[in-house]
């Protein structure tokens, strides 16, 4: 329960940096701990559906899953200033991307020997830990895809940002000795530990580099700005002088003028 928890909080946060790089930023008549709200009836309601439908594997139950993630998803949207088009593209996108996660991890773990994998599948926790990173890494390719029109995202900070989650999904897979242990309070308790410092990695290297990009640009702007200022100074002597000149030319030719017609 606890761990579904963790998962529910990675993915709201996950969603959340999702909807604000796709959609943009929320409309100004939705505060903060409405968005949150919002986030928490959502994942709340998924949590609800997935403990009613556990252990059902039938038509209905996969087709109610799906509409309620793509309605609760969509309703999110809602809250951001954006067009019908991006609304419907970021909810279909995030539940196609949540379902192809799932696929991958089933994949690559039928490749590894038969007791890993034997150990993989064992383990719940595991298997949607891993799919949680790799929807994490799917969302963060659509991410740099969608804005490098608009923001020009670096080789290093596009391998950065996407190198966390590489390495946390490798690291999952090597832990499988690690699901042969003894089950008890202390090995439990560092297990879920575990579990939740890769989670919390991930989303505090993405906030961090994402503020260093937002910090680089703030630079390159005030660089910019410099160089206009410097641009529009010279810009200003030079009519200045010019000014100037043309008085002088103007006092000149008056008094040639004065002296002529006198």
């Amino acid at each position: 329960m606890i761990f579904d928890v963790i998962c529910m909080i990675f993915d709201a946060v996950i969603l959340t940096i999702y909807l604000h790089k796709i959609l943009g930023a929320r409309k100004e008549s939705v505060s903060s701990a409405l968005y949150a709200g919002c986030l928490c009836l959502v994942e709340i309601l998924l949590i609800f559906l997935m403990r009613y439908f556990d252990g059902q594997h039938n038509s209905s139950r996969v087709l109610l899953s799906n509409l309620a993630s793509f309605a609760t998803t969509f309703f999110l949207t809602i809250l951001h200033k954006s067009t019908l088009r991006h609304r419907l593209f970021v909810s279909i996108s995030f539940h196609v991307y949540a379902s192809i996660s799932e696929l991958i991890v089933y994949s690559i773990v039928s490749l590894l020997p038969a007791t890993m994998m034997e150990i993989l599948f064992s383990d719940d926790n595991c298997g949607l830990l891993m799919s949680k990173i790799v929807l994490f890494i799917l969302l963060n390719i659509t991410i740099l895809l969608w804005n490098r029109k608009k923001q020009h995202y670096s080789l290093q900070y596009s391998i950065l940002i996407m190198i966390m989650p590489f390495l946390s999904f490798l690291l999952l897979l090597t832990m499988a000795h690690q699901l042969t242990w003894t089950t008890g309070t202390v090995y439990d308790i560092l297990h879920l530990a575990g579990m939740t410092g890769i989670l919390v990695a991930n989303v505090l290297n993405y906030f961090l580099l994402d503020n260093l990009m937002k910090v680089k640009e703030l630079e390159q702007q005030k660089i910019q700005m410099d160089k206009q200022f410097e641009y529009e100074t010279d810009k200003y002597q030079q009519i200045s002088t010019v000014y100037r000149d043309s008085r002088r030319f103007i006092h000149d030719a008056k008094k040639h003028f004065f002296f002529i017609q006198n």
